[in-house]
């Protein structure tokens, strides 16, 4: 498959080389360590659509070859190392058996999913020693109507591993709903733009930031790596109970309300 090659926004001389083999199946060379992802996203649950903005903090010392794997029904609108143009190779034909093909119990990596972005940069940018940021614009639909989706009892975890509409919003790592790197564990911070009056769960400790008429913006710092971020929100009703210094939390959908204790 011949590569699309698209030219990205501006970046500075910092140092990622996102070199790329040229042959049929490209190499995936994601295993390279991440200092922290930052992700900031919105969503219009009308259209069933996200945009967001991810920056990634990594190391520049021996960093030689990387990528990201990204939806790929999602387009990357920009990406930037600073202020130097940056040109990505987006490719589907990669070599899918380099990443794990199954996350935890209840999601599923399914390489298939995703698109492979790389790019190459200066002999002068690879010269730079400390940590670079990476920041990526992308935007993307994840929505399977039910009539489109395939059922079945044995394997009904792994059917839909990310969706977006009025009745909520359900994203696994296997969605590849921001810049991944698979098998590399790393801290995250998410802040998300909700619909007024959802609530979320998510990885992380978290705080309501801000507060509109029209949203509720959320933020979750995990200082604890994760391979994989996992995110669900909706109008849920929340009810807690304190077990000695623990605090339980149930999760109820509008229609289930009628359970919630007290």
């Amino acid at each position: 498959m011949k590569p699309n090659l698209l030219k990205l926004s501006s970046a500075s001389a910092l140092a990622l080389a996102l070199a790329f083999a040229f042959s049929p199946a490209y190499a995936v060379s994601v295993r390279w360590p991440a200092e922290n992802i930052e992700i900031d996203v919105q969503f219009d649950v009308q259209k069933h659509t996200l945009s967001g903005l991810a920056r990634l903090t990594i190391p520049a010392k021996g960093l030689k070859s990387a990528g990201f794997l990204l939806n790929k029904k999602f387009t990357v609108e920009s990406a930037a190392i600073g202020g130097e143009a940056l040109v990505l190779t987006r490719v589907e034909d990669f070599d899918t058996t380099e990443v794990t093909s199954v996350y935890g119990l209840y999601g599923r990596w399914n390489p298939s999913d995703a698109a492979f972005y790389v790019g190459k940069l200066s002999k002068n940018q690879l010269k730079v020693k400390t940590p670079v940021i990476l920041e990526v614009r992308y935007t993307g639909e994840l929505h399977v109507p039910p009539d489109k989706r395939q059922f079945s009892r044995d394997r009904i975890a792994f059917e839909v591993n990310g969706a977006i509409g009025i009745e909520g919003i359900y994203l696994s790592g296997g969605a590849f709903w921001y810049p991944l790197l698979p098998d590399c564990p790393t801290p995250y911070s998410l802040t998300a733009r909700l619909p007024k009056g959802w609530q979320c769960v998510t990885d992380g400790v978290g705080s309501v930031t801000k507060q509109t008429p029209e949203y509720d913006q959320i933020t979750y710092i995990s200082q604890i790596p994760t391979t994989g971020l996992n995110f669900a929100a909706g109008p849920f009703q929340v009810s807690s109970v304190q077990l000695d210094k623990i605090t339980i939390q149930a999760y109820f959908l509008p229609a289930e309300a009628d359970l919630a204790p007290g």
